[in-house]
């Protein structure tokens, strides 16, 4: 293996390091030790290889999460505040306004953020070429599964190649996934973190628990109450399909978001599908609104 794959894979680590536990306090000392760098070189390949300071991508991810719960849920600011690892809600609507030009009940009210940022962020849908065929709300069990992430966006090349390297080490292990499920789980909202920066897991359920080796992981897809949307849609057209879900479907429907991300179980994949579409089950976690 080559120092730059070798480098960008122990970044991963920290960068999955920093996914499981954004909403508590990280030391650069720990994410050092988890990529296996001293804590000085470690900064400087962070930044080189994601193009933000691990500080800026902390923060930049704890503000993201913050901005879905000012728009998904009915929680107060304080609670937003401390569930996104703020030390306090003053300090939260500080950060908030000096990074999006306005404050977080702005933000709750309507009003755009006034970033000075590049980069693409989805846009509302103009006009529908999808179906929503279904929605129930089921308790759904954990599932064990391995993944190979995806850091540089959810761009549908790139997800296929995180796809093919993930077949290919099953492959390699001789891996049974007769009885496995395809599953995709997003990690970020794309109407909200830059395109580029969106993260994506391609996994396999595996019953039992396989041992992964690099550069596949192991992850329990957490389980609970969720809202479950099966839908058929070009792949390009996916991240209008949570537009619809979040904007027409949710504020009605008596839930908000729970803390875990989505995701997304494949039934037809566009080799199989008449239209050349996907066929998915859209799982989003949820918890009662309580009033």
């Amino acid at each position: 293996m080559d120092s730059n794959k070798l480098y960008q894979k122990r970044i991963n680590l920290a960068i999955d390091y920093l996914t499981a536990h954004i909403t508590e306090p990280i030391s650069l000392e720990k994410l050092a030790g988890v990529s296996g760098f001293s804590s000085f070189y470690f900064h400087r390949i962070f930044t080189a290889l994601t193009g933000e300071t691990p500080a800026d991508y902390v923060l930049r991810t704890r503000l993201e999460l913050a901005e879905n719960y000012l728009i998904k849920t009915r929680r107060s600011i304080t609670q937003i505040a401390l569930e996104c690892g703020f030390s306090n809600s003053a300090v939260f609507a500080r950060t908030f306004r000096q990074k999006c030009g306005i404050t977080p009940s702005q933000y709750r009210a309507g009003v755009p953020a006034q970033r000075a940022q590049t980069g693409e962020r989805a846009q509302p849908p103009t006009e529908v070429n999808f179906s929503i065929e279904a929605v129930t709300i089921q308790n759904l069990p954990p599932i064990p599964a391995i993944y190979m992430a995806c850091y540089e966006g959810y761009d549908i090349n790139l997800i296929c190649r995180a796809w093919e390297k993930l077949y290919r080490w099953a492959a390699l292990h001789h891996l049974d996934l007769s009885q496995s499920r395809a599953i995709g789980l997003s990690l970020d909202d794309p109407h909200i973190t830059l395109r580029h920066q969106c993260r994506y897991y391609a996994c396999f359920s595996v019953e039992p628990p396989a041992a992964p080796s690099s550069p596949v992981n192991q992850i329990t897809i957490a389980g609970g109450l969720y809202a479950i949307f099966r839908a058929e849609s070009p792949a390009e057209e996916l991240s209008q399909v949570y537009y619809t879900i979040f904007h027409d479907w949710l504020p009605d429907s008596g839930y908000q978001p729970a803390h875990n991300p989505p995701y997304e179980v494949y039934i037809q994949t566009p080799d199989q599908h008449p239209r050349q579409w996907f066929k998915v089950d859209i799982c989003i976690p949820v918890e009662p609104i309580s009033i």
